[in-house]
């Protein structure tokens, strides 16, 4: 009973998420910045229960103004001990330069799935949470419609496993690349 509780807790979860996120893609951008924009990240997320570990990361974003977004993220961390899954909505402000850069803080919420296996966890329990993620990109416009990414995040959530073992916060530091259509 308490499984299928959970699974339906993660199912409303994961539905709402891509709802908030597709709901508010109806208007029309900014000349210029209107349409969709694809991500892909990766990079080390430090200060997980298994230290350091390597992950991969997409995005979304649907530019309702020239300076705001918004849209889906999923990030992945297949390594270690505990495997994760995060999907969260995510809002994007951008402050354009004069330069080539832009600086893109944002923040989301979502939620956190993980699975135990090897030493830490031997059964294979899993746990999910409520995903809240902030942080901030730096991207460099190649082109018009190609940009580089380095973008650094924390994500707080609360994935527990039984006594002394858990996962609350992590860091990340990614490298992508961001592709406007």
């Amino acid at each position: 009973m308490n499984r299928s509780r959970h699974a339906r807790f993660r199912l409303y979860l994961l539905s709402l998420t891509l709802f908030v996120s597709g709901s508010f893609c109806t208007g029309t951008g900014a000349i210029g910045q209107e349409g969709w924009r694809f991500g892909a990240d990766v990079g080390p997320f430090f200060k997980t229960s298994n230290g350091t570990v390597m992950g991969f990361g997409l995005n979304a974003d649907y530019f309702i103004t020239e300076e705001f977004s918004l849209g889906p993220a999923a990030q992945f961390l297949p390594f270690g001990d505990l495997t994760q899954f995060h999907m969260a909505a995510v809002a994007r402000y951008h402050v354009r330069t004069n330069f080539d850069f832009n600086l893109v803080p944002f923040v989301g919420i979502g939620v956190a799935f993980a699975r135990g296996t090897g030493s830490l966890s031997p059964t294979g329990a899993s746990d999910s949470s409520v995903l809240i993620q902030n942080g901030v990109t730096l991207e460099y416009q190649v082109t018009n419609k190609i940009a580089l990414a380095l973008t650094g995040m924390i994500n707080f959530y609360n994935l527990d496993f039984g006594p002394n073992l858990g996962d609350r916060k992590s860091g990340a530091l990614l490298f992508g690349v961001r592709y406007h259509r």
